[in-house]
């Protein structure tokens, strides 16, 4: 705060195609990151590595693009890297990306001199990447890249194996007020204690889908606040599917009250066993 930052990143626009209600809206451009040091030009590299295969942008973000409602929702998106950036359906890929991703952390230290503190308020400690949290992959063979669909309304083309198995059952989504088209009564459907109206928590899921020309398409899926039971249960039917366990690990044990602050809550990834010096105070 009242720094200049150590990061820019500068995304250019360079074409756009109005969307509609069948057809997404379309963006591409470059994004352009500049930095002060090298090692945070590294970091800032791999973080957009990351975003760019767990999730989107906006509205719908958490989904991968797909018909709801006779609506539009979610974003697909992706970086032309090179080559060897393109995270594959591989558990040792992603684990040492996800390692060089914390030494990433750890290198900019001794620069910045700063250090992580807890977001975790009331009963809302989801989209930090703690101890509770895992990313799946899931194959999604039959799953039709964006540019390829022409029906929109074919769900089990677009949506993917992964959303697919989300939506398979109300205990996985969240609670939300539904209208009865024949008779206008409006009901309460879902599981309070994934998201929805539970204390506006949105989705403890994030689903993105990875197309390849070399591989079949596959699906990331992150749970977050997986040590609460009624969220393990979609990570039991996801491992029940054969889908790969990457990131984080299936729990001991798990909460059953959500409202309760999960114990020693919000580990970041760029934590380590070492003891770390506190933080500077701020002088007034």
């Amino acid at each position: 705060m009242g720094e200049q930052g150590q990061v820019l990143v500068s995304p250019q626009i360079e074409s756009f195609k109005q969307g509609s209600q069948s057809r997404p809206f379309y963006y591409g451009g470059q994004i352009h990151i500049e930095a002060k040091h090298e090692e945070y030009r590294k970091l800032a590299s791999g973080l957009l590595i990351l975003a760019s295969h767990i999730g989107g942008f906006g509205r719908g973000s958490r989904r991968p693009l797909h018909m709801l409602d006779r609506g539009m929702r979610g974003c697909h998106w992706f970086v032309d890297y090179e080559d060897k950036l393109h995270l594959k359906y591989d558990r040792e890929q992603w684990q040492k990306f996800f390692q060089q991703l914390r030494n990433a952390f750890h290198n900019i230290e001794h620069i910045s001199g700063n250090y992580t503190s807890s977001p975790f308020q009331g009963g809302r400690c989801q989209d930090v990447f703690d101890r509770n949290t895992q990313i799946w992959l899931m194959r999604s063979p039959e799953q039709k890249h964006p540019v390829d669909v022409n029906n929109w309304s074919d769900l089990n083309n677009t949506r993917g194996s992964g959303l697919n198995l989300l939506y398979s059952s109300d205990n996985f989504k969240g609670e939300r007020e539904i209208k009865d088209s024949k008779t206008g009564e409006r009901y309460t459907i879902g599981n309070a204690n994934v998201g929805g109206k539970f204390s506006g928590v949105p989705s403890y899921v994030w689903i993105k889908s990875i197309f390849s020309p070399k591989e079949d398409p596959y699906q990331v899926i992150t749970i977050f606040g997986v040590d609460h039971r009624d969220r393990l249960a979609f990570a039991r039917a996801l491992e029940a599917e054969q889908a790969l366990l990457v990131i984080g690990e299936m729990p001991d044990g798990d909460r059953s009250d959500a409202i309760d602050p999960t114990p020693q809550p919000n580990t970041p990834i760029s934590s380590s066993k070492r003891q770390r010096p506190d933080p500077p105070k701020l002088k007034r």
